[in-house]
């Protein structure tokens, strides 16, 4: 059981790390050099839920409706996103921010160093788990849209099982 527990954190974590280097990577987004809050709270809940702060049951009990709204609002519709986002950052405790600020920047550090971040395979929109979005723009919301809600979902049902 704790077993699948970690396999499941490590992937959803992979797969956050590689959304946000696919949404950093690509250009033409939506408004240039802005990143979905949606994605960056979910990533954020995720690499707490890997640290020694993790959330509390309590804190669970008032963040999962906030998830479950944000997974269901449009990503086009950034104001309400940001909104949910700040309203679930204001249940976390300092030392969990301060947790998260550390992660972020030991992650910006590793891709500094790292050169350009992310060299996954070039598969366009449509990799595995997602259908194919088409091309161009459309196609990379289609994508963004996609992998906000599997991300979601996914951190949803992680933190449903501890409670």
């Amino acid at each position: 059981m704790k077993r699948g527990v970690v396999i499941g954190i490590i992937a959803m974590v992979v797969a956050a790390a590689g959304v946000l280097a696919y949404v950093k990577l690509r250009p033409g987004q939506a408004v240039q050099g802005q990143q979905d809050p949606a994605l960056q709270i979910a990533v954020a809940l995720a690499a707490l839920e890997r640290s020694d702060t993790a959330l509390t049951v309590e804190q669970i009990t008032v963040v999962l409706p906030l998830l479950k709204v944000l997974r269901d609002t449009d990503p086009n519709d950034t104001e309400a996103s940001k909104a949910l986002a700040d309203s679930i950052r204001k249940v976390l405790t300092s030392e969990q921010l301060a947790t998260i600020d550390r992660m972020r920047q030991e992650a910006q550090a590793r891709r500094q160093q790292g050169g350009q971040g992310f060299q996954g395979p070039r598969r366009g929109p449509g990799g595995p788990g997602f259908a194919p979005g088409g091309t161009g723009a459309q196609g990379r919301a289609s994508f963004r849209a996609q992998a906000r809600q599997v991300l979601l979902t996914r951190l949803i049902r992680r933190l449903e099982s501890r409670l």
